[in-house]
């Protein structure tokens, strides 16, 4: 009954497939640029510097700083 009140169908099995692929590239990214800021980070670059070369914020850098 609830399915039939929404409008949309449900996603089909390799809809979903690839929905979870293309997060899975996307936090994949995301983990690859920490890997580099923390890199960045030991070599003593300026945070400002980072933060351009990157895109992440100051506020996340100084995060990432915490735990190096």
């Amino acid at each position: 009954m609830t399915q039939a009140m929404n409008s949309e169908p449900s996603p089909t099995l390799k809809e979903i497939f690839e929905m979870k692929k293309a997060e899975g590239k996307k936090e994949g990214k995301v983990e690859g640029r920490k890997e580099i800021t923390i890199s960045m980070l030991k070599e003593g670059l300026p945070i400002e510097l980072i933060s351009k070369m990157t895109k992440f914020s100051i506020t996340e850098i100084w995060e990432m700083k915490k735990e190096v």
